[in-house]
């Protein structure tokens, strides 16, 4: 994180939330490097400053979400001067990630994915419609300004484009879905039962097969077969999945992410 904006962040914390201490980055970063996490009273809290619609519209779903039975932090929104940010209680456990850094077996990784497959199925009746209007509701938007700022505006209105299309479908296939369900967004308890999710930046308005493609890309990559997490989906929900179109997505969607990966990592180096 850059310093300037690292001081800047401190002081919107420390002016903002009374006794909070310990003001420091998480282990795991990512790519964005707007998160800090502080140590308040007898918890630790994390604050993530963004845009203030992205931060509205992540609050928003967070709260429709918990009073579904989907588990993630309870966001509240923060402001200091031009800054807005979420402020939210650490989701206790490790990610998936770690867990499977740390040798976790595969059957508790496939006991993970039946019970995240239940949560899945929740959001099937989330409805568009439960979002108060804002731009950022739209899996479209929410991708190109990702893409625009790591990438290049030219890039960032492609995958708007792209994203509308693959996005198009029937209205019983729209919901609002966390399209970045991985194992670095899932939190589990340390003897491998799912708690949550978080990173609520792709939980948005988009269609059921894309978000399931995004989560199945990230299920093969680490040595599973996504159409197992297809026959799991459907043996518990009532929504089908487009078998076709989530291989041609998961396939895209693997080739995309190591390009991104690519073009980032040049950036970083001509710097």
């Amino acid at each position: 994180m850059d310093v300037d904006k690292k001081i800047q962040y401190e002081h919107a914390i420390k002016a903002r939330v009374h006794g909070a201490t310990n003001i420091r980055e998480p282990q795991n970063t990512g790519s964005q490097r707007n998160l800090l996490i502080a140590d308040v009273k007898m918890d630790t809290m994390a604050f993530k400053f963004n845009e203030y619609d992205i931060v509205q519209k992540n609050t928003a779903v967070s709260h429709i979400y918990n009073t579904r039975g989907i588990t993630v932090p309870q966001l509240t929104i923060g402001q200091f001067q031009n800054l807005w940010f979420e402020q939210y209680s650490v989701l206790g456990g490790v990610t998936l990630a770690q867990a499977i850094k740390e040798g976790i077996g595969a059957q508790q990784i496939q006991n993970i994915y039946e019970n995240i497959m239940t949560l899945f199925e929740k959001m099937d009746r989330v409805y568009p419609s439960a979002l108060t209007p804002n731009p950022m509701n739209q899996v479209h938007n929410i991708g190109a300004h990702y893409v625009r700022h790591t990438i290049c505006k030219p890039a960032g209105w492609v995958v708007k484009q792209v994203l509308k299309s693959v996005n198009r479908g029937p209205n019983c296939d729209i919901a609002v879905y966390h399209s970045g369900i991985t194992p670095k967004n899932t939190i589990v308890t340390n003897d491998g039962k799912l708690v949550g999710f978080v990173d609520l930046d792709e939980a948005c308005i988009c269609n059921r097969n894309y978000a399931f493609a995004m989560m199945a890309a990230k299920y093969q990559e680490i040595g599973f077969n996504h159409t197992d997490l297809i026959k799991l989906y459907e043996s518990i929900g009532r929504g089908k999945i487009n078998r076709e179109m989530v291989r041609k997505l998961v396939n895209a969607s693997t080739a995309i992410k190591r390009t991104m990966w690519k073009i980032q990592q040049l950036k970083q180096k001509s710097k």
